[in-house]
């Protein structure tokens, strides 16, 4: 068997890559929809993994199948497995659906939007045209999941130290080898082995074989088909699509008998004996929704309406039901569960059925905040107005006065001892900061340089706003080399005004030895200028007086000029929330006091931002005093494309975004002379156009410019403008027409 824990160096491609249909005529790349001559969908496969498709006979449009995702899924298709449409991922590695970064089952999820699968698994099909719409429909951009039917799968896990790998390593050694069959690589690194189950009955087994290793089995799974990328592209380790041996005995029996797996299909079994045997009869039902219009709508729904089958229904059920129990004493969680299993049973799709622990955890949820709101709002009007006697008869006592002084003396002594705190810290400004702005402008003032040309007085405090895995401790091992070697900022901005001192790097984001490397392959040649204090794992609270006084010192027995804080966040740790503009200033109020005392001119310091790409997102993280303290503020931010952008604005600082280049072999950031990313993504919609076209004139001759607006965006408006930004810059060339009311028609420019 192979390795489970290391991927091979060069795993093999998906199992088929975009390609002419075997079977069509070898003159011509055939449709990959077979012999359907009348499918609403057709796709013909080109060169470099290029789609050409139309929907029912209309213009082609190209897509791109770089990854062999939608053949294979056809040729899945075409041997009777059914497939669903699921989310992509970002260039940055996040989830296409709404949840972004949040989702926990990033490019691995049914596509649930309308039109696609709203239906989840059910949605599954084997209709090539339905698959290609699909696919045609989101630009080639979404995975595709291919259900179990029929199918056994021990899936095992090795992503981020899990031992899925010696969990089978020591089931072969008692059992024997797995039987070769197909194998997939997972986007993760993992192996899942396809078998052909011995029967239709999947009840009897367990979810899992051991430690991080799966049993994924029958139509109420799937697995991703080879091509879907997550953190990488999913591949064919070995076997061919379509040849599954059977699954190996002690696979069977030990997927039969895993201990975890029994205990919870128990606990299924007795929950569903407990809902039949307490369900509510249907008088108590019917009493229950002409109390409430709002719950009736939601149990009137049919039992296979799409709404009926979500875990956003359960949640607001399971709401109205807790909020009876809530108001009606009598009733307890039994009756509350019982009753929702009831309703969720009706379904044609019980949420239960599909993840009981889900189902039990928003139930457990839901009852915890009713309970809590009966426990803030007692009904019970005898308790109140107990409690109420009992507070005035303390009142009327001179021992309620005697704590209620005390109160209001502890009160007043805590402000005013920090009023004394206060004071006892104050010095009055020096005489030589304060005057009459006719002096104060009369005097000669010294002129402050830039540090870098462009991007900051020296002086300065500098906050670089970093996406997401958009290369934040790369842009910081660049700065260190440019201000140790005294060399230009990605090559571009000068140093105007060279240190007289040393630099530090307070390195709270890697370890030692990975930090150190990172900066190795820098190859700075002025090393001995450079100190770092390694802290990932450490709390350095800066606000404390102790380390603010230790701090200090450090810095000033080295001669440090320079320092850099990475990342914010962490440092913050210990200092109170990093939402709270109070306790942010507090902090950076602290950093100032240290940069002052202990000589420091110029400090950076990194900051996360939101994931998303929208420019509101590219704010640091937290409170607006995060924004407000900086004197400049450095953006790095990735486009669609995942090209890096840089940018900066600050105080007498306007650098408009320049698109950076990166030489992995030495970590250095260049620039590519490139503009912001408006203009790449223009350039990129442009190229499209131009492909769109020159595809249409391939195969039509002409285009007028209605046919290919059509092709470039559903949106007018967009279609018009790519069309303007083609045309203005000589890729694409409009011909008007010699006749009223003909279409304009366009070419491309002669070689």
């Amino acid at each position: 068997m192979t390795d489970t824990q290391q991927p091979p160096a060069q795993p093999q491609a998906g199992g088929h890559q975009s390609q002419p249909n075997p079977n069509s005529d070898s003159s011509e790349a055939g449709p990959m929809t077979s012999a359907q001559t009348d499918s609403p969908w057709v796709a013909r496969a080109e060169a470099d993994g290029v789609l050409v498709v139309s929907h029912q006979g209309g213009a082609m449009e190209s897509v791109r199948d770089e990854r062999g995702v939608l053949a294979n899924a056809l040729e899945l298709a075409k041997l009777g497995h059914p497939v669903l449409p699921c989310w992509g991922v970002r260039d940055d590695g996040t989830c296409r659906c709404p949840h972004g970064e949040a989702c926990k089952s990033t490019g691995k999820h049914p596509l649930s939007r309308k039109g696609f699968a709203p239906n989840g698994l059910d949605d599954a099909t084997t209709e090539a045209d339905t698959i290609i719409g699909w696919f045609a429909q989101d630009s080639g951009k979404l995975n595709l999941g291919w259900r179990l039917d029929g199918l056994g799968v021990p899936d095992v896990d090795v992503a981020d130290g899990k031992i899925g790998g010696q969990t089978v390593a020591e089931l072969e050694a008692e059992h024997g080898p797995l039987t070769p069959t197909l194998t997939i690589r997972t986007g993760r690194g993992g192996l899942q082995y396809v078998y052909e189950l011995p029967g239709v009955d999947t009840e009897q087994y367990g979810d899992s074989l051991g430690t991080n290793v799966d049993f994924k089995r029958g139509a109420g799974a799937y697995v991703m088909v080879p091509g879907s990328k997550t953190v990488d592209v999913y591949r064919i380790e070995s076997g061919k699509l379509g040849e599954h041996e059977p699954l190996p005995q002690w696979v069977h029996e030990v997927a039969r008998r895993n201990p975890l797996d029994q205990v919870r299909q128990r606990r299924k079994q007795q929950r569903e004996a407990t809902a039949r045997a307490e369900a509510i009869d249907s008088t108590r039902l019917a009493e229950s929704l002409a109390e409430c219009d709002s719950k009736a709508a939601c149990l009137n729904l049919s039992p296979g309406h799409p709404d009926r089958s979500s875990y956003d229904w359960v949640k607001k059920t399971a709401g109205y039901e807790a909020r009876d129990a809530r108001d009606t004493t009598a009733r307890s969680y039994a009756d509350y569960y019982a009753a929702m299993c009831a309703y969720d049973g009706a379904s044609d799709h019980p949420r239960y059925d599909y993840d009981p622990e889900k189902f039990d955890e928003i139930l457990t949820f839901v009852w915890r905040e009713e309970s809590t709101k009966r426990a803030e709002v007692s009904t019970n009007q005898a308790t109140r107005e107990l409690w109420r006697a009992d507070t005035e008869a303390y009142k009327a006592t001179g021992e309620y006065d005697n704590e209620a002084n005390k109160a209001l003396l502890r009160t007043v002594t805590q402000e005013e001892a920090q009023k004394e705190r206060a004071a006892a810290d104050w010095k009055p400004p020096a005489d030589e900061r304060a005057g009459n702005l006719a002096d104060r402008l009369a005097r000669e003032r010294p002129k402050v340089p830039h540090r870098f040309e462009g991007l900051g007085k020296v002086g300065a405090n500098t906050t670089v706003a970093a996406q997401y895995k958009a290369g934040k401790t790369t842009l910081v091992c660049n700065l260190v080399r440019s201000l140790a070697d005294e060399v230009p900022l990605f090559g571009r901005f000068e140093l105007n005004t060279p240190l007289s001192g040393n630099i530090a790097v307070f390195n709270y984001e890697l370890d030692d030895d990975e930090f150190e490397d990172w900066l190795a392959d820098q190859n700075i040649k002025h090393p001995d200028r450079v100190h770092l204090l390694h802290l990932r794992g450490e709390k350095l609270p800066l606000v404390s007086e102790p380390v603010e006084e230790w701090v200090t010192q450090w810095l000033a027995e080295r001669d440090i000029e320079a320092l850099i804080i990475d990342p914010a966040a962490r440092a913050f740790s210990g200092c109170g929330d990093e939402n709270s503009n109070q306790d942010v200033a507090a902090f950076t109020e602290a950093v100032d006091v240290i940069k002052h005392n202990a000589g420091v001119r110029d400090l950076w310091m990194p900051t996360h931002t939101g994931r998303g790409q929208e420019e509101a997102a590219e704010r640091s993280r937290g409170a607006t005093r995060w924004d407000d303290w900086p004197d400049v503020l450095w953006k790095l931010v990735k486009g669609d494309t995942g090209n890096r952008y840089f940018g900066a604005q600050g105080r007498k600082v306007n650098q408009a975004e320049i698109e950076l280049s990166f030489d992995s072999g030495t970590g250095r950031l260049g620039t590519t002379g490139g503009g912001d990313r408006q203009s790449a993504a223009e350039e990129t919609e442009v190229g499209r156009a131009v492909q769109l076209l020159r595809t249409h004139l391939s195969q039509h001759g002409e285009c007028s410019k209605s046919q290919l607006s059509g092709q470039i965006s559903s949106t007018k408006k967009k279609a018009e403008r790519v069309m303007k930004l083609a045309i203005e810059r000589g890729k694409i060339i409009e011909h008007k027409a010699d006749k009223p009311g003909k279409p304009h028609q366009l070419s491309l420019p002669s070689s």
